[in-house]
């Protein structure tokens, strides 16, 4: 297991709502053995303490990833997220091909690079390359070993 991951899942947990800790931990290892959640967290999934967050929604996790964005505001870069893109007709293409889910990237590699090149005839030129990363799906990655039983190639 890799213990940094470990410990970053936990303190996301504990940033939660107590009742919904233990339902996070599952969604993010649905086919993992119980021995296995059991060394991953083990009792420390039922810490008793509330966050001190006054959650203000029915989406408290969605709530906390906004929370997270505002505070760390000032060292995000968000120079290079698709929302930054200028051109609204390349950003809705790209858009559109961030949403192509499951099988139908079966055979895309772990990543691709896409070279966009302004028309010829421009007055400036601004070529772009945008990165694809393919995230396979895995009901969960507790292990390395095994992968193809956890691979979920719809997702």
């Amino acid at each position: 297991m890799d213990f940094l991951r470990m410990e970053g899942e936990f303190n996301f947990l504990v940033l939660l709502p107590k009742e919904m800790r233990e339902k996070e931990r599952d969604f993010w290892y649905p086919d993992a053995h119980e021995s296995v959640k059991e060394y991953v967290y083990g009792s420390r999934i039922q810490f008793e303490y509330d966050s001190g967050i006054a959650y203000r929604t029915d989406d408290p996790k969605s709530e906390l990833f906004a929370l997270l964005r505002q505070r760390l505001s000032g060292a995000l870069n968000t120079a290079y997220d698709l929302g930054e893109e200028p051109d609204a007709e390349l950003r809705t293409q790209l858009d559109a091909l961030s949403r192509v889910r499951g099988r139908a990237l079966v055979w895309l590699p772990e990543v691709a690079f896409v070279a966009v090149t302004d028309e010829a005839g421009a007055d400036i030129r601004e070529d772009r390359v945008y990165t694809l990363i393919h995230d396979n799906g895995f009901s969960n990655i507790a292990s390395l070993m095994n992968q193809d039983a956890r691979r979920l190639p719809d997702e």
